[in-house]
């Protein structure tokens, strides 16, 4: 918990920037919060740029430590309307669990985002470029889709193809340039909003991204994969399903 309720905010910064504060919380403008020991950090989106900002509470005072850059706070010495929503936004989250699971979620997303590299995807340059090799976006789906459908989420498997050959997405050597036919590289970059990252060799999908899936395969080859009852891991070959 922090040391600060909405009439703390008031005593500390005025009705003014505390109303001021609330528009920017309400409209959506403060991104990113980091909830630190006594201190919180986060992104309040601003003209002509936006604000990285921070509060500090220290232990032997009462009175916070406002960080923030903007010039009511560096020339004036006041507790700015951008420090007062971080405080707000806080408040909103400890009081909302769907809140605080929307931030953490925020957070995870943005730590696997930061945890990749370039080399962790295709090297996609356009068709004809020389040293480029031609591949085509294989998915294999579970023959058992339509009992699947009714779970949490459906499990494909993500391949690409080249002169016949099939092979996992991740088994494309990251040096290699590529290149695929337009609907298929559009089809990899909402897996990868999916995945929020590469692609995995399978990626679960959501009944919702499925649909969304298989809207934007129109046309293209799907296959389906057999499995023995009882066992997942023992696979036919796929079959042919439709063009």
């Amino acid at each position: 918990m922090y040391p600060f309720t909405r009439e703390k905010l008031k005593d500390w910064a005025g009705q003014d920037a505390l109303r001021r504060a609330e528009m920017l919380v309400d409209h959506g403008r403060v991104r990113g919060l980091k909830s630190l020991p006594r201190r919180l950090e986060g992104l309040i989106e601003a003209r002509p740029r936006d604000i990285v900002c921070a509060v500090a509470f220290p232990k032997e005072s009462g009175l916070p430590d406002n960080q923030c850059p903007c010039r009511d706070n560096r020339e004036m010495g006041l507790f700015c309307h951008h420090a007062v929503a971080l405080c707000l936004e806080q408040l909103n989250i400890q009081e909302d669990p769907v809140r605080l699971k929307k931030l953490m979620e925020e957070r995870k997303r943005a730590e696997r985002i930061a945890s990749t590299s370039e080399e962790d995807y295709l090297t996609r340059v356009p068709a004809g470029t020389p040293g480029s090799i031609a591949i085509r976006l294989c998915l294999r789906f579970p023959e058992e889709i339509r009992t699947l459908w009714w779970g949490e989420s459906i499990p494909v498997q993500i391949q690409v193809e080249h002169q016949g050959q099939r092979a996992h997405i991740h088994e494309v050597r990251s040096d290699l340039k590529v290149s695929l036919p337009q609907q298929e590289d559009n089809l990899l970059f909402v897996l990868e909003d999916i995945a929020e990252g590469p692609v995995p060799n399978e990626l679960e999908l959501s009944r919702a991204d499925l649909a969304n899936v298989l809207e934007l395969m129109s046309g293209m080859r799907v296959w389906f994969e057999r499995t023995r009852a009882g066992s997942r891991r023992n696979r036919c070959p796929p079959r042919w399903c439709w063009d």
